[in-house]
């Protein structure tokens, strides 16, 4: 499932200052309402709530996560795919 954008942050946080229920957010920007829950709770109290906090904690989320640090560089891999190679051949 894909991260909010910083569009989507952005219109939280205004329909928190406006009083919307989790579940009007969620509708209002397509997504489901424990993606809210989860997005808000993750910035702690909900009247705390900013866009530009929760978006800065997704870019370093995103910069330390696993996914974007592979284990096996790219020189093993390649001695890896050559043995393989040799070995089908």
């Amino acid at each position: 499932m894909p991260t909010l954008n910083p569009a989507q942050r952005y219109q939280i946080e205004h329909d928190i200052r406006l009083g919307a229920t989790n579940k009007v957010i969620a509708l209002g920007i397509g997504c489901s309402l424990s993606t809210i829950e989860r997005e808000i709770g993750r910035c702690g109290p909900k009247a705390m709530y900013r866009a530009t906090v929760a978006q800065a904690h997704r870019d370093r989320c995103g910069q330390i996560s696993a996914a974007n640090h592979p284990t096996i560089s790219p020189e093993t891999w390649e001695l890896a795919c050559e043995q393989v190679s040799k070995e089908l051949a």
